[in-house]
C-alpha cells in the first residue's frame, strides 16, 4: 500500500523546520532579500532611465550594456568559473587567497584585450550594423573606464566561491544605490543623456569593485604559480564551461543586437525592460542555489528541501506576477512603454525555467560537471542564434520571446537528466 503524501514529504518539512535557524538559512534570507531590494532598485533605476532618456536613448543604453555584457562572454576564457569552483572546494582552502591574486592578474590581461574588441567593435557597428545610431563614438569616449566589466564579472564569481553572501549582497546591490543617487543628482543640474547614463553606471560598477578589493585584498605572493594552477584547473573544467557559455550565454545577448539590426534600438528597450520586469522570476532559485553552492561541492546530491522550496515558492511568485503586471507596469512607466506587457508574459515563462534550470546548474557546476554544462550551453545555443535570427525577422520582439521559452525549457530538461544520472552513479 502506498504512503500518503503527506507522509512522503514529512522529512523534506522536518528537515525544513531544522534548518530554518541555521546560518544557511540566515545566509538564504540575506541574499534572497538583497536580491530583492536589488529588483526593486533595478527598476527604480529602468523608472529614472525610461523617464530621463525616452524611448530612444533608453534602446540604445540597454544595446551597449547587452554589448559590453557580449564581450565579457566571449573574452573572459572561463578563469571566472574555475575560479569560483577551486576557492569553494575545501582541498584548496590553504591557497585561497593567492588562488584570488592569480585571477586578478589573469582578468587584467583579459581586460586589456576586452576594450581592443569593444574598440574595433564600435567601428564595426558605425560601418555595417547601425551606422545612423550615435553608439560607436559612445564606446570610443568611454573605452578606458570599460574595464569594470570583466572585473565586475569575476568578483561575483568570487564572492560566490568564497561564500561571502553579505559582501555579495552589498556588492550587487550597492552599485545600484550609487547610481540611483548620482543620477538623481546630476539630473537637476544637467540634462540627462546617454552618455551621462552611461558613465554613472560605469563609475557605479567601479565603486562596488572598489569596496570588495578594499574589503580583502588578495594575495599576490609567488603570483606565478597561482596562475598556473589556474590554468590547469581552468583545462580541465572553467574551460569547457566557457565554450559552451560562449554558445549559449552570447547566443542570449545575440538576441538584442539582432533585434537592433532588424527593427531598431527602440524595440530593444522594450525587450530589455520586459526581461527586466520578469527578473524576480528568477531570483528565488537564483538565491538558493548562490547560498547551497559551497554545500553542493560537498554533498552527493541537492537536499530534497531545497527542491521542494524552490520550486513550490518559485510557482507561487509566478502566478502572482502574472496577475499584477499590467498594473504595475502601467503605474511604473509611461504609456510610451505600454508594449512591454504582452512581452513580459511570455519572457516571465522562459524566466522561471531558467530559474530551475539554474539551481540545477549550481551543484552540477559545482561537481566540476563542466562538459555537461558546456553541453547544455551548446543546445541553448542551437535553439537561440536559429531562433533568434528567423523568428526576430519575421515575428520581431514575439520571435525572440519564443525563442527563450524553447531554449531554457530543453536546457532544463537536459539538466535534470544529467543531473539524475550523476547523483545514481555515486
Amino acid at each position: 500500500m502506498k504512503e500518503p503524501m503527506s507522509m512522503l514529504l514529512k522529512p523534506a518539512i522536518d528537515k525544513i523546520s531544522k534548518v530554518k535557524d541555521s546560518p544557511m538559512a540566515r545566509q538564504s534570507a540575506a541574499m534572497f532579500t538583497s536580491n530583492i531590494l536589488g529588483l526593486g532598485l533595478g527598476i527604480a533605476v529602468s523608472i529614472l532611465n525610461t523617464r530621463l532618456l525616452g524611448p530612444e536613448d533608453y534602446g540604445d543604453l540597454k544595446y551597449l550594456l547587452n554589448l559590453f555584457a557580449l564581450g565579457v562572454v566571449l573574452l573572459t576564457g572561463g578563469y571566472s568559473y574555475t575560479g569560483a569552483r577551486a576557492i569553494a572546494l575545501e582541498a584548496y582552502k590553504d591557497i585561497k587567497g593567492k588562488l584570488v591574486g592569480g585571477l586578478y592578474v589573469i582578468n587584467s590581461l583579459i581586460t586589456i584585450v576586452y576594450v581592443i574588441f569593444l574598440i574595433i567593435s564600435s567601428y564595426v557597428i558605425d560601418n555595417y550594423i547601425s551606422s545612423d545610431s550615435d553608439v560607436g563614438p559612445v564606446i570610443r569616449l568611454l573605452a578606458p573606464l570599460l574595464f569594470v566589466f570583466p572585473f565586475h564579472s569575476l568578483l561575483e564569481k568570487i564572492l560566490e566561491g568564497e561564500n561571502r553572501i553579505y559582501d555579495l549582497s552589498i556588492f550587487r546591490v550597492g552599485s545600484k544605490v550609487f547610481y540611483i543617487a548620482t543620477l538623481l543628482s546630476l539630473s537637476v543640474f544637467f540634462s540627462v543623456n546617454l552618455v551621462l547614463a552611461l558613465t554613472i553606471h560605469l563609475v557605479s560598477l567601479l565603486a562596488v569593485i572598489v569596496y570588495v578589493f578594499i574589503r580583502k585584498v588578495p594575495d599576490f605572493h609567488n603570483i606565478k604559480s597561482s596562475v598556473f594552477k589556474l590554468k590547469e584547473l581552468n583545462r580541465e573544467h572553467g574551460f569547457q564551461i566557457y565554450i559552451g557559455a560562449l554558445v549559449g550565454n552570447g547566443s542570449e545577448y545575440l538576441g538584442s543586437i539582432i533585434i537592433g539590426a532588424f527593427m531598431s534600438n527602440i524595440n530593444v528597450g522594450y525587450y530589455a525592460l520586459a526581461t527586466t520586469v520578469a527578473t524576480p522570476l528568477f531570483m528565488i532559485p537564483q538565491s538558493l542555489g548562490t547560498v547551497f553552492f559551497k554545500k553542493f561541492a560537498n554533498s552527493k546530491k541537492i537536499p530534497t528541501y531545497a527542491f521542494i522550496a524552490t520550486i513550490f515558492v518559485t510557482l507561487l511568485a509566478y502566478l502572482g506576477f502574472n496577475l499584477i503586471i499590467e498594473y504595475v507596469v502601467l503605474f511604473v512607466y509611461s504609456e510610451d512603454f505600454l508594449p512591454v506587457v504582452k512581452y513580459t508574459r511570455f519572457l516571465s515563462i522562459a524566466i522561471l525555467l531558467k530559474g530551475c534550470g539554474f539551481f540545477i546548474n549550481r551543484f552540477l557546476h559545482s561537481h566540476g560537471l563542466g562538459k555537461e554544462l558546456r553541453n547544455a550551453s551548446f543546445l541553448r545555443g542551437i535553439i537561440n542564434v536559429p531562433g533568434f535570427y528567423f523568428l526576430v525577422k519575421y515575428y520581431d520582439v514575439y520571435g525572440a520571446c519564443f525563442t527563450m521559452i524553447l531554449s531554457n525549457f530543453l536546457v532544463l530538461i537536459y539538466l535534470i537528466i544529467k543531473y539524475r544520472r550523476y547523483t545514481k552513479s555515486l
